[in-house]
């Protein structure tokens, strides 16, 4: 029957010196081991068992032979002596900055469309990858619970340290069937002449569109919202509207880039992670090979690959 009387907290260095003794058979031989007084070591060794309440050892010829209930406790204080350094190697590694798994929240379209290419194609330098996702506006809270690192279109908050991956080239998508579908290019002033599905108003994204056709002195004959991108793709095949956003394509929509005055309309994309995360170096690794697949991992130069460019402002 298990014991319901008070709990006691040990402290390791009794249990190194009842391991000591157990293992030498004597006071005597255990404390030249452990480079200690041999009165200090018994003096250790009777607190360890007032501690506890239970007697260790029993003198037989000269020697000390542990009693039943040492034998029991033996196996047990091995385990913790055992764990407790491996926790200490552990501990010391991660103050170097290790890392066993990089975990990463992401919107469910970026783990798809961004992350899931490049951990297929990840370097083996790199700790594992991790991806979990959430929902809009809910991506940034997860550094403060189990992420290591965010990915997102989003401004980061400021206190967090941040790269900018790559500038997305931001797209009007339509049915191969439609208008716009055969020009390499739309301007502001053709798309807004058009029934549009932009992203509602939480996404950085979104932004960017309405401060460019503010800028440019235009208005939206007529604009419905989507919170999910894959939904609003499918509004635009289904001959609703042109849908507007950044990402692949769907429903076998054709991507046509959308230009201001100052060139292709882009929108950056984030990586960010905590200042002071221990492996910081090591996140800020996996934001440069990120980068490097997005901006040049996908064939074509820099400003073209996949409608990625290099970073820079937001």
């Amino acid at each position: 029957m298990r014991s319901t009387g008070p709990k006691h907290t040990v402290d390791l260095r009794l249990l190194r010196c009842f391991v000591a003794v157990a293992d030498a058979g004597s006071v005597t031989a255990a404390a030249q081991e452990l480079y200690v007084s041999q009165p200090s070591l018994s003096r250790q060794l009777h607190r360890l068992e007032r501690e506890i309440g239970l007697l260790l050892f029993r003198p037989v010829d000269g020697r000390l032979v542990l009693t039943s209930a040492g034998r029991e406790l033996l196996p047990r204080a091995r385990t913790l002596l055992a764990t407790a350094t491996d926790v200490q190697s552990f501990a010391g590694d991660i103050a170097c900055g290790a890392i066993t798994t990089v975990q990463i929240t992401a919107s469910a379209v970026t783990a798809y469309d961004v992350l899931a290419p490049f951990i297929a194609s990840a370097s083996r330098d790199l700790p594992p990858l991790a991806v979990r996702s959430a929902e809009a506006g809910q991506v940034y809270a997860s550094l403060d619970g189990n992420a290591d690192l965010v990915v997102d279109e989003d401004i980061p908050p400021g206190h967090l340290a941040v790269s900018v991956l790559a500038r997305r080239t931001v797209h009007a998508f339509v049915p191969a069937t439609h208008d716009l579908a055969a020009n390499g290019s739309v301007t502001l002033t053709e798309l807004v002449g058009h029934a549009l599905i932009l992203p509602d108003r939480r996404r950085h994204v979104r932004h960017i569109i309405d401060e460019a056709t503010t800028h440019a002195g235009l208005v939206y004959r007529t604009a419905e919202e989507y919170d999910c991108p894959p939904v609003g793709m499918a509004n635009a095949a289904a001959g609703r509207g042109v849908a507007v956003g950044c990402g692949e394509p769907a429903f076998d929509l054709v991507p046509v880039p959308v230009m201001t005055a100052a060139g292709r309309m882009t929108a950056p994309l984030f990586a960010s992670w905590l200042a002071d995360h221990h492996a910081a170096a090591t996140l800020a690794d996996v934001a440069a090979g990120l980068s490097d697949h997005l901006v040049s991992g996908l064939g074509s130069g820099p400003g073209d690959a996949g409608g990625f460019r290099t970073g820079g402002e937001a």
